[in-house]
């Protein structure tokens, strides 16, 4: 997601952007959103469960709402079929802040716990490094300029997935080596153009639309 939840500020809502001019000068959606939600969304589709849907908001308006029915404040926002904590849990994260500590969430989930929420971590990530990619500009400047509701996203997963500091430190580091390793294969930058593309023309992208079928599957996490 880019913005503020999640990545101007005006009239208030509507689920599916209209859709734009399909040149980037005057474009109605922004294709730096375009391409930081296509990076949510390949790795989603790789890493994940797939997506609901990814949005690109027209220029100017600034809220959306989302697949739970909440307004959402942000220029782009990618939904996964499935949240991190709706996946463990069955329960927002707001209600699991007032649940278990992480200790004990280890010992109820273990191994689970840690390779569901590796996946989603790769999968925040993904979207601020595209868009510092093709922008070529730095990580901190992109999270600095928009990113950083992914950036709290990540911390926010990292926090109850390790709750010792330096085991935190070291997951980061995996997630993010795997992000951009996966991310800087050829094939896979041309799956991120792809639907960043769709993003840049109709501001919308459905999780059955026939791109995105062809590139479903868990992708095995590297060591």
């Amino acid at each position: 997601m880019r913005g503020r939840i999640g990545r101007s500020r005006s009239r208030p809502t509507s689920k599916a952007p209209r859709a734009a001019c399909q040149t980037y000068c005057g474009a109605m959606f922004d294709p730096n959103t375009a391409y930081h939600e296509a990076g949510h969304v390949v790795a989603h589709c790789h890493f994940g469960l797939g997506i609901d849907s990814a949005h690109v908001l027209r220029r100017g308006q600034t809220e959306m709402e989302d697949n739970r029915g909440r307004a959402v404040k942000c220029s782009g926002l990618t939904q996964p079929i499935l949240h991190f904590n709706d996946h463990l849990w069955g329960r927002s994260l707001e209600q699991l802040l007032g649940g278990p500590c992480p200790g004990e969430l280890h010992r109820l989930f273990g191994e689970a716990l840690l390779v569901r929420g590796t996946r989603v971590l790769i999968c925040d990530y993904a979207g601020p490094w595209v868009e510092a990619r093709k922008r070529k500009m730095g990580l901190a400047a992109v999270m600095l300029s928009g990113g950083y509701e992914d950036m709290e996203s990540f911390e926010s997963i990292l926090k109850w997935l390790a709750p010792d500091e330096e085991v935190r430190e070291q997951l980061a580091k995996r997630c993010e080596r795997i992000a951009e390793g996966f991310l800087r294969e050829p094939s896979i930058w041309q799956q991120v153009e792809a639907v960043a593309n769709i993003l840049i023309r109709d501001g919308i992208i459905k999780g059955d639309h026939p791109l995105l079928a062809g590139i479903k599957g868990m992708r095995p996490l590297p060591s």
